[in-house]
């Protein structure tokens, strides 16, 4: 067998909740008194970052003296919205999952929040989908080291990762895992086979 595991990033490769991280965003920005708005568009731009560094490029007119205030106040509204709206998943990814699980356990390795997966798991019921998952948000580490750490916690040995940018890419190239494009998402990547939609991600792997 090529592999004998799937390990996903989650913003941009499973599913797109930039809207409600956006209004979350907007709830707080209007509570911190900022005079400010941000969009779906904006979110998408620097997803798959950790969420401080975002929220940094996003509103650089937080500065400094005050991020640390903010960013707790931001954090608390995106969750808020998060859990209440959730994201979208893109097509072909809730019998896609259906279809992989019957054959490799399944992992999420994500630069989010450490609430935020859990977030994703309540909205699709996908606590028994996944085996385990590990984020930015809980270790403060970068994606190649949780990806490298998550692959020696569950002994896994021919694991593929598959992700949307190129910070997913570099991470793959760290843990010394093949990379899947999944070219549907928000990142753009030279030099990779372009994977379409997420069903063809899914006829790779399976083969």
């Amino acid at each position: 067998m090529k592999y004998d595991s799937v390990i996903f990033d989650l913003d941009g490769t499973l599913w797109d909740a930039c809207h409600a991280v956006a209004r979350g965003w907007n709830f707080a920005l209007h509570e911190l008194k900022i005079p400010r708005k941000v969009n779906a568009f904006e979110i998408a731009a620097v997803c798959g970052k950790p969420q401080d560094e975002c929220v940094r490029i996003v509103l650089p007119e937080i500065g400094p003296e005050i991020f640390e205030a903010a960013f707790a106040v931001i954090n608390r509204e995106e969750e808020k919205s998060v859990r209440k709206i959730g994201g979208a998943l893109f097509p072909g990814v809730a019998e896609g999952l259906e279809d992989l699980k019957k054959q490799f356990p399944l992992f999420v390795v994500s630069n989010c929040a450490d609430w935020y997966f859990d977030g994703f798991l309540n909205k699709y019921s996908y606590h028994n989908t996944f085996r385990d998952f590990e984020c930015h948000g809980r270790t403060g580490k970068p994606k190649g080291e949780n990806l490298k750490d998550l692959i020696v916690r569950n002994g896994l040995k021919k694991p593929v990762y598959i992700g949307d940018t190129t910070g997913d890419q570099a991470a793959a190239r760290e843990a010394g895992v093949p990379f899947l494009f999944a070219a549907y998402g928000f990142g753009k990547i030279e030099n990779e086979t372009k994977y379409p939609n997420f069903s063809s991600i899914v006829h790779a792997i399976l083969g």
